[in-house]
């Protein structure tokens, strides 16, 4: 069994995410994806929190098909929120970059990474973030981790535009983005598999973590181009 149930695994998440994502749209203008998104986690942690849901999750009944795959299923709802949320910011994230405004999207993204750390912090000690139950405390960390982290590769990128340099490896990257997420999986499903990982020394978790990236890196840059 996995955090995902007896059946159930990231994979069919991402599918159930995928197909919603494709079907929303011919019914909802995108422009909606955010009040969706925000309304859609809202309603899915009081249903966590005062409905019985994170009780019924969390405890140990693996009677029906539902009850043995009931983590998957039930958070592909947080999983779902973070998808509209994201495709709703990725609209406005492409007007301004395509516009050339990219100090204004740094800007606009490290100010929105800000505001969900702090809302993270505030709310995180009452609720802690759960990947399990996918609840509203963990969507908001993953949009903060997000967006700090495209700022951080913005601020870079404006660094590196100004001086002429280009990134062959970023490139590569955005051409196979499937591809590059299959081949890191593969990687840690081999690791997992071959290594008692739970048991290994720092420096030795360390050393596999950067052998991994530079797989990872090298199987984009040569394979994959």
């Amino acid at each position: 069994m996995t955090e995902y149930g007896v059946h159930w695994n990231f994979f069919l998440t991402i599918a159930v995410v995928l197909l919603v994502g494709k079907v929303l749209p011919k019914l909802v203008h995108v422009e909606r994806f955010g009040f969706i998104g925000v309304f859609l986690l809202v309603i899915y942690q009081m249903a966590l929190r005062f409905g019985g849901l994170q009780e019924y999750i969390e405890n140990d009944q693996r009677q029906s098909l539902l009850d043995k795959n009931k983590e998957g299923v039930f958070s592909c709802i947080g999983y779902l929120a973070i998808n509209l949320l994201a495709t709703r910011m990725g609209v406005g994230i492409k007007k301004l970059y395509f516009k050339n405004e990219k100090m204004k999207l740094r800007n606009y993204l490290l100010y929105t990474s800000f505001l969900c750390y702090s809302l993270y912090y505030m709310i995180s000690t009452s609720i802690p973030a759960s990947r399990r139950l996918a609840n509203a405390t963990y969507c908001i960390w993953i949009v903060a981790l997000c967006t700090g982290h495209l700022g951080a590769f913005l601020s870079v990128e404006c660094c590196f535009h100004a001086a002429g340099a280009e990134s062959v490896l970023l490139d590569s990257l955005n051409k196979h983005q499937l591809p590059a997420f299959l081949l890191a999986n593969l990687l840690t499903g081999a690791i997992n598999m071959t290594m008692q990982i739970m048991l290994m020394r720092e420096w030795q978790a360390i050393s596999i973590l950067l052998l991994y990236t530079g797989c990872v890196i090298c199987g984009v840059l040569f394979v994959l181009k």
